[in-house]
């Protein structure tokens, strides 16, 4: 339960910080769809075993 709240705190304490900063919201959606791209491009081009 501990866990679960700091999770929660870490959570809540970074959607703020990236509110005031649209610069920093920006690159991280960037990375994170490049990320995900990767990896269905990844998927897409791996065959089953």
């Amino acid at each position: 339960m501990t866990i679960n709240g700091l999770v929660v705190l870490a959570a809540a304490a970074l959607a703020g910080y990236l509110a005031r900063h649209p610069r920093v919201l920006r690159a991280q959606r960037f990375a994170s769809g490049t990320l995900l791209g990767f990896l269905a491009a990844k998927m897409a081009t791996s065959r089953p075993n």
